[in-house]
């Protein structure tokens, strides 16, 4: 967590890769803002579709309306999503967006009448959000130390990451941790897994072996656990 007391650059204008601050030096924005800006500052027809969208509407609450162009984007993505993934939340941010899953992963299970499923495991070297509740599911103990006894004690499994931890060689391409952490906490008590399928900002690029997920996912049925795959 950076200091308060830390002076940063004013930004005074951006375009294509680059931030430009007041005194007019540059800098590359080499993650694209964040992994929000992924094709760059200013660009033309974005500026055109955002003040064409304000003119019409500039916010509307999902519980009293709806819009042409909410309704076209959750339409596309439905399109290119697989199998039966047909409905569509927008959020704000990425932490929103796992918080989300959490307390949707927890519904379900109430609904299906098995309300002791309450915990979401991660793994270690993980990241999935700064609110408290995404910041529970991360296993990023930068991160967490401010704030470990207002947040969730929830277990983490080791990620498929030979230089750092020991991947057991049993055809399971390192899943097969996810049954001992299962069997200590207990299927009944745990709604989901959520991995990050590449691992980003809390660990550079970690990529899995080819087969990790599928014997994570055949894991996680065998035990009755819902498996959410995160940015």
């Amino acid at each position: 967590m950076s200091s308060s007391n830390h002076t940063l650059p004013v930004v005074h204008h951006a375009r294509g890769v680059f931030i430009y601050d007041n005194s007019g030096k540059g800098y590359i924005d080499g993650s694209g803002g964040a992994m929000t800006v992924s094709i760059g500052h200013g660009v033309p027809e974005v500026l055109t579709a955002i003040n064409r969208q304000a003119q019409q509407v500039c916010f509307t609450y999902r519980t009293h309306f709806t819009s042409v162009a909410a309704e076209e984007l959750a339409a596309e993505i439905v399109e290119l999503a697989p199998g039966d993934l047909n409905k569509v939340f927008f959020v704000n941010s990425g932490s929103e967006a796992t918080e989300l899953s959490m307390r949707t992963a927890i519904q379900y299970w109430r609904e299906r009448g098995q309300p002791t499923k309450t915990k979401i495991l991660g793994r270690a070297i993980s990241y999935h959000g700064m609110t408290m509740g995404s910041l529970s599911m991360s296993g990023h103990a930068a991160r967490r130390g401010d704030y470990s006894n207002l947040l969730h004690q929830f277990a983490v499994a080791p990620p498929p990451y030979a230089y750092r931890y020991e991947v057991p060689d049993d055809g399971t391409f390192g899943a097969s941790v996810w049954e001992r952490i299962i069997q200590e906490q207990g299927a009944d008590t745990i709604a989901a897994v959520i991995v990050e399928p590449i691992v980003g900002a809390a660990g550079g690029a970690l990529t899995p072996p080819i087969g990790y997920l599928k014997a994570l996912r055949e894991i996680c049925d065998r035990h009755s656990i819902l498996l959410s795959p995160t940015k």
